[in-house]
């Protein structure tokens, strides 16, 4: 007897995440690429609080470009440091970098009371002169349920609103059809 499941076409049920970072405390789970990324493209990884994925992209660029991973550590599970490089590049005056001129570190700390994610990074440039390079962070948030996004129907959907400024603070948030407000607050 075979048995074949078969997902929706929007949504993959399976999900395959290759060496993900996984960092964990009280109801709080950040999952992201082994860089420290969560790409939206790619199913299972965002910042998950209470069975809800609030963050669905979180990623770091320089120069246009990826870093490149290095290497990374992992302790007991909420804390993560990744050293991180450069490929080649040009800086804002349009100057070539060389790939493997920056040393940057960048660090996760996840706590669980207030449910908190620190990322840290740190640039060291080891070439001679000063270095001039646009860094972006870029955001997306669902606030979908975790089952939804493991390919179960999607029920009634709440009204996520415009991020806006609150203080020095990026506010997200969304009404949930659950009658549930959520917020995810990025300063």
């Amino acid at each position: 007897m075979n048995f074949r499941v078969q997902p929706p076409k929007d949504r993959p049920l399976s999900i395959d995440i290759r060496h993900p970072l996984i960092l964990k405390a009280s109801d709080l789970f950040l999952l992201t690429r082994d860089d420290g990324d969560i790409l939206r493209d790619v199913p299972g990884l965002g910042l998950f609080y209470r069975d809800t994925c609030y963050l669905s992209k979180y990623e770091l660029r320089f120069g246009g470009g990826r870093p490149v991973q290095l290497m990374s550590s992992e302790r007991e599970g909420v804390e993560a440091r990744l050293a991180l490089t450069n490929e080649a590049l040009r800086d804002t005056r349009g100057v070539e970098l060389a790939g493997n001129t920056l040393d940057i570190r960048r660090s996760f700390l996840v706590t669980g009371d207030p449910p908190t994610v620190i990322d840290t990074l740190r640039v060291e440039s080891f070439g001679r002169e000063a270095v001039t390079l646009p860094t972006s962070l870029a955001f997306a948030v669902t606030f979908e349920n975790m089952f939804v996004l493991r390919g179960a129907p999607r029920g009634r959907r709440g009204t996520i609103h415009s991020p806006e400024w609150d203080g020095a603070a990026l506010r997200f948030h969304y009404d949930g059809a659950d009658g549930i407000a959520r917020t995810l607050l990025v300063n």
